[in-house]
């Protein structure tokens, strides 16, 4: 069984799929079925308190990261060097 779906899809995608369907001798159509295969399923909606937890979290790590870069300009205004690994937690 199958449905038929009328899509827009912007030039540059449809020129994309029309050189790889010439390139593979495929129809246009087959090309872009086998690429939305390899999409992957949508994840479960989580229950509403891992949802608020997973929420807290995020906004942590985004605290976390904004005081990592207010560190990293407080550093380079004083002459210090450092690098991305600095701030790796795993950094010896």
């Amino acid at each position: 069984m199958s449905d038929q779906i009328i899509l827009t899809i912007p030039t540059e995608i449809s020129d994309r799929a029309r050189r790889i369907a010439e390139t593979t001798a495929q129809p246009v159509e087959q090309v872009l079925i086998e690429h939305l295969k390899t999409l992957p399923s949508p994840l479960p909606a989580l229950p509403p308190e891992q949802q608020a937890e997973l929420d807290l979290l995020v906004e942590r790590a985004d605290r976390l990261m904004l005081r990592k870069a207010e560190a990293a300009a407080i550093l380079t205004e004083r002459g210090h060097a450092f690098s991305q690994s600095d701030f790796n937690p795993l950094h010896d």
